[in-house]
């Protein structure tokens, strides 16, 4: 039996959505309701940046600017971290390339709830350009260049330094080859990747600050997982009423993100008694 290689095309539509409603739906044909990324008018884009922080009560336009750029980063990355441990390596895209479209999600989490925003994505097959193995050059600057006009009109809106925005970029980049890595039981690939890229010299990505920790619970070592540790900051300290950094934040100290990550091991793992991957 001969097995035919799949198309980047066909891996695209049949990726799988890790993170249930919050992962991107992608197709290959046109939504009318989509916009390119590349050309997002500045009127749409503050409604974005309102709804992105649509469950925080009073929050600045940074924290709402530096949010979107974390849903929207990761809905893209995430869809070619999981085409690229898949054999299909983005090296180059048009201005056409990708198109995106919100939508909202309610979510449940320990208790509370509420609702977000997420993007689903169309990929143009002509505007696209893919390659068997990585280039960390290509895919950094093809990713860099897909969100130029947005990181551009996005700091002149917030006044978030457009450095902020690259860096959360990378980190939506580790986190996507991470997470996918995982669910392939490849993470070591994914994380090398995704180091590579991030490393890459002469590029608006390169962050030398994100990094992955293995840690592991003391009283019980066997039960442990790769953390992504940002390089940049979401300004979720910022929230009106509940200022605290994320358990991966760029500005936390080691000894308290450490202390944190094992509360959630405890809660995920030992509680249920459930080994982690």
């Amino acid at each position: 039996m001969i097995h035919m290689r799949q198309t980047w095309q066909d891996q695209a539509i049949a990726l799988p959505r890790l993170d249930d409603d919050f992962s991107p739906i992608v197709g290959l044909e046109r939504d009318a309701d989509g916009v390119p990324l590349e050309a997002v008018p500045v009127p749409t884009l503050r409604r974005w940046m309102t709804d992105a922080a649509i469950d925080v009560d009073g929050p600045d336009t940074k924290l709402c600017a530096a949010y979107l750029m974390g849903d929207l980063s990761f809905a893209v990355v995430q869809t070619f971290a999981a085409l690229a441990l898949r054999g299909h390596w983005v090296v180059g895209a048009d201005m056409d390339a990708v198109h995106v479209c919100p939508r909202f999600v309610q979510w449940t989490e320990d208790g509370e709830n509420g609702v977000s925003q997420a993007f689903d994505l169309t990929l143009t097959p002509d505007a696209l350009a893919f390659a068997p193995s990585l280039s960390p050059h290509a895919f950094a600057k093809t990713v860099e260049g897909l969100f130029h006009p947005l990181v551009g009109d996005m700091t002149h809106l917030s006044k978030l330094s457009n450095t902020a925005f690259h860096r959360l970029i990378g980190d939506s980049i580790a986190y996507a080859f991470l997470t996918h890595g995982r669910a392939l039981d490849r993470e070591q690939e994914g994380m090398d990747a995704a180091m590579s890229i991030l490393r890459e010299p002469g590029t608006k990505l390169t962050n030398r600050k994100v990094r992955f920790d293995h840690i592991t619970l003391p009283e019980a070592p066997e039960i442990g997982q790769w953390l992504r540790v940002r390089g940049g900051c979401c300004r979720a300290y910022t929230r009106p009423g509940r200022p605290d950094y994320c358990t991966t934040c760029v500005l936390r100290d080691d000894a308290s993100r450490t202390e944190r990550f094992h509360n959630y091991l405890r809660r995920t793992y030992l509680r249920a008694g459930i080994e982690s991957s």
